[in-house]
């Protein structure tokens, strides 16, 4: 990852340098002002925006899982939601208030 970033840095150097200049332009008599540009604002944007993409790649997992429909709870099965020791097959006949009813040949 750290070898990709480096690689990144070397080839978009001159496109960086030209958005750095952009940004911090207007803050270049006020040394306290860039200082606050660099060591505040650019990352916190930089953070949002990590969370902003990393929520984005969540959403469109659990929506092709899902086919399509969002705010369904995510791609479990029901193996999820059994009591902690519990197998499907030990499950079968409980009822949907979680009693068990009577089991046939038991």
């Amino acid at each position: 990852m750290k070898l990709s970033m480096v690689l990144l840095m070397v080839l978009l150097a001159g496109p960086l340098q030209s958005v750095a200049n952009f940004v911090l332009g207007p803050f270049l008599a006020k040394p306290e002002l860039k200082l606050l540009v660099v060591m505040l604002a650019t990352p916190i944007a930089m953070n949002a925006l990590q969370f902003w993409m990393t929520d984005n790649f969540i959403k469109k997992r659990d929506t092709e899982e899902n086919g399509g429909r969002v705010g369904e709870g995510g791609a479990t099965s029901d193996a999820d939601h059994l009591p902690i020791g519990s197998s499907s097959n030990e499950l079968e006949h409980l009822l949907p208030d979680g009693t068990s009813s009577p089991t046939p040949g038991r």
